[in-house]
């Protein structure tokens, strides 16, 4: 089984050729705040379909607890 994080610490990362996860994979993002790339991941993917397998494993950090209708938005794809 693979764990894919984003990187150590929130990140804002953009993927330009498409994003894959198996379905014996976990990806861990973290949420600490309301900014993206500040006190939370996000992926931003420009390029190709993302096919998503797997698991989705959030690291709640700093405390957050988010106040409700609040959106965290960790997955930002244009292309699906």
């Amino acid at each position: 089984m693979a764990t894919n994080s984003a990187t150590a610490s929130p990140a804002n990362v953009t993927v330009t050729s498409g994003l894959s996860f198996a379905a014996n994979s976990t990806l861990l993002l973290d949420v600490g705040g309301a900014n993206p790339g500040t006190n939370y991941d996000r992926i931003n993917i420009t390029g190709g379909s993302p096919a998503l397998g797997g698991t989705l494993q959030i690291a709640v950090r700093n405390g957050f607890v988010p106040t409700l209708g609040q959106r965290i938005v960790i997955l930002n794809s244009t292309t699906a």
